[in-house]
């Protein structure tokens, strides 16, 4: 581990500073000293990502002796209805989007309430298995190389990926390309601003490094989204975050 006092180059990709701080050496991860985003400085490569997602992210316990996302259908799929029911309070239900749709949980529970839904999702296993289970429209591209319509949908949803994303700024200009006028964009990720971020240090359960590209706080993901043509809705965070 190795803090120093003097900037170092790492430009943030939420307020574009260039003042970074090591916060572990190792992780090659850093802190924008403006905004408070965490970021990995270099990003790992290609290679090392795709062995990191491979079936077993969806097979095997997501965290030491619980369930994995395969075997815990029935709770997440609850767990997306709570979602659901708050993107309501913004938008009726039409068209959705959603990218990282995994193995389709939110999607199924979304075409239950009245969505047509769209999904985007890379791992060709958790995107057959929702295909298959679901008779869902689950594609295996990504945002940028879906080549989908201009203002097409409703809402767009993105739990738990943006921190994933090479590139959050244009992962989020392409949200907003996809999204009529007055749409939604739901997103969802750790928030390295919270208490448990701040006391658990290098053992914050969220932190998972090489995984996790990017860690948002609240002034950074607002930043960032406002720069992108978003108005900030809602903002909350739970207290496990």
């Amino acid at each position: 581990m190795g803090e120093q006092s003097g900037g170092i180059h790492g430009t943030c990709a939420a307020c574009g500073a260039d003042d970074a701080e090591v916060v572990h050496d190792a992780a090659r991860l850093l802190r924008c000293r403006r905004c408070g985003l965490g970021f990995l400085h270099p990003q790992p490569d290609d290679a090392t990502l795709a062995r990191l997602y491979t079936d077993e992210y969806y097979t095997k316990p997501i965290d030491p002796g619980g369930p994995s996302y395969l075997a815990n259908r029935a709770g997440l799929e609850r767990f997306f209805g709570g979602r659901l029911r708050r993107i309501e309070r913004f938008v009726r239900p039409g068209r959705l989007l959603e990218v990282g749709a995994g193995l389709g949980y939110l999607l199924n529970a979304a075409a239950r309430r009245g969505w047509t839904g769209v999904g985007l999702e890379v791992s060709e296993f958790a995107s057959g298995y929702a295909r298959r289970e679901f008779g869902l429209d689950v594609r295996r591209q990504t945002l940028e190389e879906a080549g989908l319509a201009e203002g097409a949908f409703d809402a767009v949803v993105a739990r738990d990926v943006l921190e994933h994303t090479r590139d959050p700024r244009a992962f989020l200009l392409a949200a907003r390309r996809v999204l009529r006028a007055g749409g939604l964009l739901a997103l969802s990720m750790p928030n390295y601003a919270s208490l448990n971020a701040r006391l658990g240090g290098l053992a914050w359960r969220h932190l998972r490094p090489p995984q996790h590209l990017f860690h948002f706080t609240p002034e950074a993901l607002g930043r960032l989204l406002r720069e992108c043509g978003f108005e900030v809705a809602e903002c909350a965070s739970r207290y496990d975050s």
